[in-house]
C-alpha cells in the first residue's frame, strides 16, 4: 500500500513539475515579448526626443531671430536675444535674457522698460507668426509706452517692415505721434 500511495505523490509532484516546467516556458516567451516590446518603446521615445528637441531648436531660432531683429533695429547690433531651455524635475523651463557686448541681463532686469517693451512686442509676434493660420491682424495696445521718443521713429519703422515682410496688418493703440505719423491708416478717437 505505501508504494502505491508513494506512486501517487510521485505522479501528483510530476505533474506538478511539467505544469511549472510548463509556465517557466511561458513566462521566458511572455519576457522575451516584453523585452522585444521595451526596446522599441525605448526607440521610439529616443525618436520622439529627437524630434521634440529638433523642434524646439527651430522655435527658439525663429523667436530669438525675430526680438534680435527689434533689438537690433532700434537699440543698434550690439543687443542680441537669448533664449535658453532646459527641462528640471519633467518641467520645461525658459530663460530670457539680452546679451549686450560681453553682458548678459536677465530682460526684466534690463536697462529700462523701452528694452522690455521691444522684447514683449518681439515675443508676441514670433508667438502670432508661429500659430498663424489665415490671420493676418495684429493688434497691440500701447506696446511701447515705455520707449523713449528718440527711438519710437526706429520702432516705427521697424514695423512697417516687418508688416510687409510677413504680409500682416498690425493695429495698435498710441499716445505717440511719431507711430501716428508713420501709420498707413490712422483713426483718431477723442
Amino acid at each position: 500500500m505505501e508504494i502505491n500511495k508513494l506512486k501517487q505523490v510521485l505522479d501528483k509532484k510530476t505533474g506538478e513539475r511539467d505544469l511549472i516546467k510548463k509556465q517557466i516556458k511561458d513566462n521566458i516567451a511572455s519576457l522575451s515579448v516584453l523585452k522585444s516590446n521595451l526596446e522599441i518603446l525605448n526607440e521610439v521615445d529616443t525618436i520622439i526626443k529627437t524630434v521634440a528637441n529638433k523642434t524646439q531648436e527651430i522655435i527658439r531660432y525663429k523667436i530669438t531671430d525675430i526680438v534680435t531683429k527689434a533689438l537690433q533695429v532700434v537699440f543698434g547690433n550690439d543687443y542680441e536675444f537669448i533664449m535658453e531651455m532646459d527641462n528640471k524635475r519633467g518641467k520645461n523651463n525658459i530663460y530670457f535674457y539680452i546679451k549686450k557686448g560681453d553682458m548678459l541681463v536677465d530682460v526684466l532686469d534690463s536697462s529700462g522698460g523701452g528694452v522690455a517693451d521691444v522684447v514683449s512686442f518681439a515675443l508676441r509676434l514670433s508667438l502670432f507668426i508661429l500659430n498663424r493660420k489665415q490671420r493676418s491682424v495684429f493688434i497691440f495696445d500701447e506696446p511701447f509706452k515705455f520707449l523713449s521718443v528718440d527711438l519710437q521713429e526706429k520702432m516705427a519703422q521697424f514695423l512697417q517692415d516687418i508688416a510687409k515682410e510677413l504680409g500682416i496688418q498690425i493695429i495698435l493703440t498710441t499716445h505717440s505721434k511719431i507711430f501716428e505719423r508713420t501709420a498707413n491708416n490712422l483713426i483718431s478717437l477723442k
